[in-house]
């Protein structure tokens, strides 16, 4: 409601609220193997705030949060996640961008493995032309 900047750090009056939009979990398991699936791609390549076998037990909102604090998503992009008050939506919306950043990834390390023969291209990128 208001920031509070008396003192050498930013202090705020604010109202706490949870997601308020119910959702029926058994129609969110795609979407959570798809989320956990691609965590465990990214976590490859990148720290995750979370270890793969914590990443087993979380619950559908703290995998929304989870996904939506990675430093791949802008600043703007974590404060609309952090705005949504579903967790279903955010989840969805988060995998959906998370998806991109994954195959994003991918490219980066084949361009990467391409590139870094010095100029030469790998052996086996030759015999494919």
């Amino acid at each position: 409601h208001e920031l509070i900047e008396d003192k050498p750090y930013i202090e705020a009056n604010v109202t706490l609220f949870d997601d308020n939009i119910p959702y029926p979990e058994e129609d969110l398991s795609a979407i959570i193997d798809e989320a956990k699936s691609l965590l465990r791609q990214l976590s490859d390549a990148a720290p995750l705030s979370v270890s793969r076998d914590e990443l087993k037990n979380l619950d559908i909102k703290a995998l929304s949060f989870v996904i939506a604090s990675l430093s791949a998503f802008t600043h703007e992009e974590q404060q609309h996640f952090l705005e949504m008050r579903s967790s279903a939506d955010r989840l969805k919306k988060s995998v959906s961008a998370l998806t991109v950043i994954v195959e994003r990834s991918r490219l980066t390390e084949e361009i990467h493995r391409i590139i870094g023969g010095n100029g030469h291209p790998p052996k086996n990128l030759l015999k494919d032309l």
